[in-house]
């Protein structure tokens, strides 16, 4: 048995050693005249035998379908007339529709035209169309004529290349480094047949610089070169090549991209910005489009004036809506460096002070009357603005328990500080005669109180003291209003004498 040559196209009739093998005949043009190895028509009739009788083959042309034939009762067939879809090299077999569907052997030929067709036109590996204009300089050609010849290629009447043909009509024409102009380009076969013309432009390849060459904040103020701005969000603005992309840098630090827009802009948000000075460039992401000139500004945001702290001298708080018995305070905030503040009371001028380098002020105030304060701080530079009030009262300490001391075993005062050689101690003071006063002991209140005789005088003990700490002893009113200053002292092993 011999195998059917399906998947060998490279086989012809030439080869045929078995008579009994489908076989393609004869290849026929529209008007009856045998195809050789070129033919100039554009429909061919495919005619042959030894096909499995009363069924059908189909024409192909290597793996394209051209048509089908039914077969005769002797297995002989014939195709009506099949269009040839394209000029180029054909290999024609018949491919039976009946198990295991045996191929023909191919007969080759070329189907070629007299008149020269430029098929497609590339630009920079892309179609172009027939008037298109482009920017790139190097065009290529691909066209049919008369195969194993020479054509030739014009830009009107001016030739331009020459080149050969292969045997299937194909040949490639390519131009480089055209000049700015337009082109009208035809092919001529050596019959001097000339294909359409194929019309195109070359336009003037013209550099476009990126720009940056404005800073704007969000309401479209102009924030000039060299300059400085109290904004922390803004737009930047320039010109560049139309649909391509700028990135932003501020030194090094890249801000983002933006893409410019058909009229040859872009405009691109920056921002929260911290303080400090900026040096932004535009970077063209496009060839040659190189990178701007730099645009230096400074940005310094607007500070508002703060008060956010009232202490007393020791730097104990005083918390909002509350009250103190001290009368000489701290006033603290938060300002623009080296500017001032004015600390007020209502209307009342408290004085001013410097906003240091770190952001903050320290005023004293006092000393102060009883009563109610609600104080700001105002600022003394541009759109620093008013604090928020801070209200609280003073108390006065004249109705504070005073002339807190600690004395020691033979009645004498142990200076603030000092030490104590006993394991206990004796605290006296002065207060409102026949009141009541209450004992705070290292910020402890204690749970008894104690009561001041006619003359005001008080007395509190404390013993079991531990060596080595430190006792502080305040005496307070008996609604905690007010406190005497402390005294303090420091437990010492027990004299031996």
């Amino acid at each position: 048995m011999t195998d059917f040559p399906s998947n060998n196209l490279s086989q012809t009739t030439n080869d045929l050693v078995d008579e009994n093998l489908l076989t393609v005949s004869k290849i026929l043009d529209r008007n009856g005249v045998s195809i050789g190895r070129t033919t100039y028509e554009t429909a061919i009739k495919v005619s042959g035998i030894n096909a499995e009788p009363k069924n059908k083959v189909w024409i192909m042309n290597g793996n394209e379908e051209l048509g089908e034939a039914t077969t005769g009762d002797s297995g002989e067939w014939e195709s009506p007339l099949l269009d040839l879809k394209h000029f180029d090299c054909y290999k024609v077999r018949a491919v039976g529709q009946w198990s295991p569907n045996p191929s023909s052997l191919p007969r080759n030929f070329t189907a070629a035209t007299r008149t020269p067709i430029i098929n497609e036109v590339l630009s920079d590996g892309k179609p172009i169309a027939d008037n298109d204009t482009i920017s790139t300089t190097e065009v290529t050609f691909f066209v049919n004529a008369i195969p194993s010849q020479n054509a030739r290629l014009f830009n009107g009447e001016d030739l331009l290349k020459t080149e050969p043909t292969n045997n299937c009509g194909k040949c490639t024409f390519v131009l480089t480094d055209l000049e700015p102009a337009t082109y009208r380009i035809k092919v001529k076969a050596t019959n001097d047949n000339e294909s359409t013309v194929f019309n195109f432009t070359v336009k003037e390849d013209v550099t476009t610089p990126v720009t940056l060459d404005k800073v704007t904040d969000l309401d479209g103020n102009e924030i000039g070169k060299n300059t400085t701005t109290s904004k922390t969000s803004l737009y930047v603005e320039g010109e560049g090549k139309k649909d391509e992309k700028v990135e932003i840098f501020n030194g090094t630090d890249s801000l983002g991209e933006a893409t410019v827009d058909a009229a040859g802009r872009y405009k691109h948000p920056i921002g929260p910005l911290a303080d400090g000075p900026y040096d932004l460039t535009a970077v063209a992401q496009w060839t040659d489009g190189g990178t701007s000139d730099p645009y230096p500004f400074t940005v310094e945001a607007i500070k508002l004036a703060t008060l956010d702290k009232v202490t007393d001298l020791d730097g104990n708080k005083i918390e909002k809506n509350t009250t103190t018995s001290k009368t000489s305070l701290y006033v603290e905030g938060e300002g623009k460096k080296d500017e001032k503040v004015e600390i007020f009371n209502g209307t009342d001028s408290l004085g001013e002070a410097t906003v240091d380098a770190a952001g903050r002020y320290k005023h004293p105030i006092g000393p102060l009357a009883d009563g109610p304060y609600d104080l700001t701080a105002v600022a003394q530079w541009t759109d620093g603005g008013t604090s928020d009030p801070y209200p609280f009262a003073v108390k006065a300490a004249s109705n504070a328990p005073t002339n807190t001391r600690i004395y020691d075993a033979d009645g004498n005062v142990i200076a603030d500080g000092g030490d104590i050689n006993k394991s206990w101690f004796i605290a006296r003071g002065d207060h409102t005669p026949n009141s009541v006063v209450k004992i705070k002991v290292n910020g402890v209140i204690q749970t008894k109180s104690e009561t001041t005789n006619d003359e005001g005088k008080w007395a509190f003990f404390l013993s079991d003291l531990k060596v080595g700490e430190t006792y502080e002893i305040i005496a307070l009113t008996e609604d905690e209003t007010a406190e005497s200053d402390p005294w303090r002292v420091v437990a010492q092993p027990p004299s031996k004498s």
